[in-house]
């Protein structure tokens, strides 16, 4: 990462950030930006990582980035919330699929029912 120390950046979960991540491709370089919410940070020191998710297309999308990569860039501080967020946040597929797997339960259970009336 470029010259910057870890106390100027806050990364703290429920900020936004954007991370600037260099791809080589061939002969040529790519630098890459994913802009999203830290969701959870680990480690200290050289091991630090920090998963960052990002909203595309109507899917969420997990990264993440190991800080002391040489492919990591930069590392840039878009939102600092005031608050502490006091909850990992949780995706919206994981709500849907426990919701899925409910109604799946309950159904085979309806059906189970129906079957022993009719026997």
């Amino acid at each position: 990462m470029e010259n910057q120390s870890e106390e100027k950046l806050d990364l703290r979960r429920g900020n936004a950030v954007k991370v600037f991540q260099k791809f080589v491709e061939g002969k040529k370089e790519r630098i890459i930006a994913f802009q999203g919410k830290i969701i959870k940070s680990r480690g200290e020191g050289n091991s630090k990582m920090v998963t960052v998710r990002q909203f595309v297309d109507g899917v969420d999308v997990d990264r993440i980035f190991p800080l002391n990569a040489p492919s990591i860039i930069k590392l840039e501080n878009i939102e600092i919330k005031k608050k502490k967020t006091r909850k990992k946040s949780v995706s919206k597929t994981s709500k849907m699929a426990k919701n899925t797997r409910v109604k799946a339960a309950k159904a085979a259970k309806a059906k189970t029912a129906n079957k022993a009336k009719k026997a």
